[in-house]
């Protein structure tokens, strides 16, 4: 089912912290992440439809477009959690980001052109019943896979704030203008795990340097307004804010964002934390992601104050209604599309 902010769903289906209110947020850790190339034969029905040549004319004007250049990127073709070991297993096989670019321009052609239905949807029907099975190799879809992480570091007067971005949208490839994580993009082919491609991305966009081990995978999930799977991540920093926003001048991609911005991460001033997020709309899964960061936050400070499981779990709640009521009452929804 799609994440909820509260009552309200976004265009986001959450698999790994989908229900917040068990008292416990899942994560995957480095080794638990299991990625396993599986050939694009095996899937004769995507890669028959890939192979028209009505999909191939589309592909071949959306590469043209990219003004950087294709990309080998990677198409996950299944998943599977298994809690109870912290693991999640995923499968893929290569592809491209223009191959991306084409099944989102595929949306504006005439329906007759391409066949779909419930079961190959090239929009959003069947996407919860496909993503309870796990298998999504055979789905008339991009299955573009993309990657974030946020940073929780020292912030003036030493409380802790998560790092934001604002995409230069002259640069990003999006129509979204939307903020993001500390630093995300497109795994890419050549990266070992979606670890080492978060890690790459730091590296490229705000020179952040930081071991696979030091972070971990706190969602995972689906983007339906343009069709990805997002893993996203969590490292806390020894940083300060300005450390951070310093290093990151002269950057290899320092051009993709106008700036970082530093948005209050604390249990103890939750209002503060509900107006920092809500001061600007957020890409889907970085919103969700802060989510499961705040809720995991408030679990922490509950248990060192050897709160009652319902006491916290009120706290989460409150929480994440003024969340949803302070964005809505930003009326973000004339110009950006949060909310189903």
């Amino acid at each position: 089912m799609k994440a909820k902010i509260f009552n309200s769903e976004i265009p986001f289906y959450e698999l790994l912290n989908n229900d917040l209110s068990g008292g416990e947020i899942f994560t995957v850790k480095s080794e638990g992440l299991k990625m396993t190339e599986i050939e694009m034969g095996d899937y004769p029905e995507y890669s028959e439809f890939v192979d028209t040549d009505a999909f191939r004319d589309i592909l071949r004007a959306e590469r043209e477009k990219l003004r950087y250049g294709d990309s080998k990127t990677v198409r996950i073709s299944s998943f599977n959690i298994n809690k109870s070991k912290g693991v999640l297993e995923v499968g893929f096989h290569p592809s491209s980001y223009s191959v991306y670019k084409a099944f989102n321009a595929i949306k504006h052609y005439p329906p007759q052109i391409f066949y779909r239905d419930a079961g190959h949807g090239l929009y959003e029907e069947g996407t919860s019943d496909w993503l309870d099975t796990g298998i999504t190799g055979n789905l008339i879809r991009a299955n573009h896979c993309g990657t974030g992480l946020f940073i929780d570091c020292a912030g003036p007067g030493g409380v802790r704030v998560i790092v934001g971005m604002r995409p230069n949208r002259e640069i990003i490839d999006t129509h979204r203008l939307f903020r993001t994580y500390s630093a995300s993009g497109s795994i890419d082919l050549d990266d070992l795990t979606p670890f080492e491609g978060v890690l790459r991305e730091a590296r490229e966009e705000i020179n952040f340097e930081a071991d696979a081990s030091q972070i971990e995978l706190v969602s995972f999930g689906y983007d339906s307004q343009l069709g990805y799977f997002q893993f996203s991540f969590y490292h806390r920093s020894e940083l300060s804010f300005e450390e951070i926003v310093t290093g990151a001048k002269g950057a290899k991609d320092a051009n993709e964002y106008t700036s970082l911005d530093p948005v209050a991460f604390s249990a103890e001033n939750i209002d503060r934390t509900v107006r920092d997020i809500a001061e600007a709309p957020w890409e889907p899964s970085a919103l969700w992601t802060l989510v499961v960061l705040v809720a995991r936050l408030i679990l922490s400070d509950g248990a060192k104050k050897g709160e009652k499981s319902g006491v916290t779990a009120a706290r989460i709640d409150d929480f994440r209604n003024k969340l949803e009521k302070e964005i809505k009452n930003r009326n973000y929804e004339s110009n950006f599309k949060i909310f189903n």
